[in-house]
């Protein structure tokens, strides 16, 4: 399969794109404005900024709000980061930036792949268009791709169960992964049935493009793409830049893996899911229809509609065990992950290599809990 990778804002220029801009000294300083990317940046360094400033939908404000308490688990939470192979850690608080740092050599506004966390675009965008009108996601897919209703199973597909990864279908990670595919969607509309729809939960892309393949014929003579629809209905709103989206051989968007963005970009799609589809104040989908991207299904109430949740009923599935109702995440390969934490009010952001040992357990208990004091030593 023949791979391309794009810009996604198409007919825009190629210069810095308006957002969080890092110049790095002894500590770093933020500011927003079009520049050439900063220099490398040692590991685990901070970003704390001299003052806040409103975030806007054109960029996302750097504050010095942190207490010292708070900050001294960002420095905990950093450490462990950059000791597992960290690349960028961001943390936004409200509306604002608390905390950004450069980890082992990479700036903080770094441009980084996503790789299977590309999904969690998906979901957001498919509660957006039920709402919107242009699909219902528990009609059947076969409303829209006729041959799924030449086959028994297939007929009984809904547009929620791709996006829940509940349809049947097997993954086809290994088929759709081949260099003769040519056609992401087209090739998963062959994928075969392994079991009744909403049976069973069975991760996979393959579930993702039959989805992105409905969206593109139910957008026909609208949008060029599902991308197209997605930068106009949710990115452009909330001025969030995608550096980049690759493309299969036919020239359309791999949704499943495809995105490349800076931490600062994708924080604001936290801060979208977060505020329950407003961002700073605006709404840009009806909140009753973001909260079914937080539903599980019944054989995975852990795993949303393209987003993994807090939850489930073994507590020991829960990539954490110490709490934060409403906790949500994206992951990709690498631990790729942007956290969302509505009781705290934050998003975190965090890029990586990969490293077999990390820890969203642990990572997580030490953002959001204090280290235990250390008795006093008698007198």
């Amino acid at each position: 399969m023949r791979r391309t990778f794009t810009s996604s804002f198409h007919g825009r220029g190629s210069g810095c794109d308006v957002g969080l801009c890092l110049a790095v000294c002894a500590a770093l300083l933020a500011a927003f404005a079009c520049s050439a990317p900063t220099p490398r940046t040692p590991p685990s360094t901070r970003s704390p900024a001299n003052e806040a400033v409103p975030a806007t939908a054109e960029s996302i404000a750097i504050s010095p709000v942190a207490s010292p308490a708070q900050l001294a688990r960002y420095e905990r939470a950093a450490a462990y980061s950059a000791k597992h192979s960290g690349r960028v850690l961001l943390i936004a608080r409200g509306s604002s930036v608390v905390y950004a740092a450069g980890q082992n050599g990479h700036p903080v506004d770094e441009p980084h792949p996503l790789y299977s966390a590309s999904e969690s675009f998906w979901g957001l965008l498919g509660v957006a268009a039920d709402a919107d009108g242009l699909l219902d996601l528990d009609e059947p897919v076969s409303r829209t791709i006729p041959e799924f209703g030449a086959d028994p199973l297939k007929r009984e597909v809904r547009l929620r169960q791709l996006l829940n990864f509940t349809s049947g279908l097997e993954r086809g990670v290994q088929d759709l992964r081949r260099d003769e595919v040519s056609n992401l969607y087209e090739r998963s509309l062959q994928l075969d049935m392994v079991s009744e729809a909403g049976a069973r939960f069975r991760y996979g892309s393959g579930q993702l493009y039959v989805f992105a393949a409905v969206l593109s014929r139910k957008l026909e003579g609208r949008y060029d793409d599902p991308l197209a629809y997605l930068e106009e209905r949710i990115l452009e709103p909330i001025g969030l830049e995608v550096a980049g989206w690759e493309r299969d051989g036919d020239g359309n968007p791999d949704v499943a893996y495809g995105a490349r963005l800076a931490a600062s970009e994708w924080a604001k799609w936290g801060m979208l899911l977060r505020d329950r589809g407003s961002f700073t104040g605006s709404e840009v989908i009806p909140a009753d229809a973001v909260d079914a991207v937080f539903r599980g299904s019944a054989d995975a109430p852990d795993y949303g509609l393209t987003l993994w949740l807090n939850r489930s009923e073994t507590a020991g599935k829960r990539f954490y065990g110490g709490g934060l109702p409403g906790l949500a995440f994206a992951a990709g390969v690498g631990n790729q992950r942007l956290y969302v934490i509505p009781s705290l009010d934050l998003v975190v952001v965090r890029f990586g290599d990969g490293n077999r040992h990390w820890s969203d357990d642990a990572f997580l208990s030490l953002l959001v809990t204090d280290p235990p004091t250390t008795a006093a030593a008698p007198q």
